[in-house]
């Protein structure tokens, strides 16, 4: 049984037990998926506090769905809640936009506090033209067109599969090869350097 099948399996397991009423599967279930969700969300947000309250009621929906039986495909489990976490991001930017009612010289120091410094701009810069070396170096193109949909034009799921004629099992175990393969590349060429993975 390789990695995604046994995956597919305890999450199938997890769902199973979590709609059984299992409350230790339910904490098991959550704390696979905190660990994933807050580093997405930090990515996004810059954050660490908007980031975890965001993955605590993502996970709230999640442990919900899960406790219904309304997940039904356990090897999407993942991508169900990192999207249910970039829809609670989007609520909250479109909340936080409606309830700005500060004055127009507050809203410009707002403003000015939301732009990045130039070295942050550099940093994102110089990371995105790492990802995109170590990504032209897999060898597999579809591969590199997954990750690069998926990852950096932040396509759900549903487009890549319909963009790779792929379905949800597939795209999942391609996701799950294509992550280890970029890693090993990415350690190869960055961790030596001291950069973080």
């Amino acid at each position: 049984m390789d990695d995604a099948s046994r995956a597919r399996a305890e999450y199938a397991r997890l769902l199973g037990e979590v709609h059984a009423g299992n409350q230790s599967a339910e904490g098991e279930l959550l704390a696979r998926l905190q660990r994933p969700l807050t580093a997405v969300l930090r990515n996004r947000t810059g954050r660490a506090q908007v980031a975890e309250d965001l993955c605590q009621e993502a996970l709230i929906v999640v442990l919900r769905a899960a406790r219904e039986g309304s997940i039904k495909e356990p090897e999407a489990l993942v991508e169900y809640a990192l999207g249910t976490a970039r829809r609670l991001l989007l609520n909250e930017d479109r909340k936080q936009a409606r309830q700005r009612t500060e004055s127009d010289s507050d809203t410009i120091e707002a403003m000015d506090g939301d732009v990045p410094s130039i070295a942050s701009q550099i940093e994102k810069r110089e990371l995105r033209q790492r990802v995109n070396k170590v990504l032209s170096e897999l060898n597999s193109e579809r591969d590199r067109q997954v990750l690069y949909a998926y990852y950096l034009q932040e396509k759900d799921s549903g487009e890549v599969q319909a963009s790779h004629n792929l379905d949800s099992i597939q795209l999942a175990r391609i996701l799950h090869r294509a992550r280890k393969r970029f890693a090993v590349l990415w350690n190869k060429r960055y961790c030596s350097e001291g950069e973080m993975t």
